[in-house]
């Protein structure tokens, strides 16, 4: 094998893994993509389950005041 084969097939094997890095680069940043708008629902879900437990627990403490009102 000559410098110039071996040269080649250095720059090859490099170029290979610069390839493969960059996929993996946007295969990586899809899924944080993903992973970001799940989390993000979930988030949204929460925040309304807390919303609601807050109205609840407002209107239960109103009944809970107007009783001790007519105690």
């Amino acid at each position: 094998m000559s410098d110039q084969d071996f040269q080649d097939k250095v720059l090859e094997y490099f170029a290979r893994l610069e390839e493969q890095r960059r996929e993996d680069n946007q295969r990586l940043e899809k899924q944080r993509r993903e992973d970001n708008q799940r989390i993000e629902k979930q988030l949204d879900a929460i925040t309304a389950q807390v919303n609601e437990n807050t109205k609840s627990i407002s209107a239960l403490a109103s009944e809970v005041g107007w009783i001790k009102g007519k105690m």
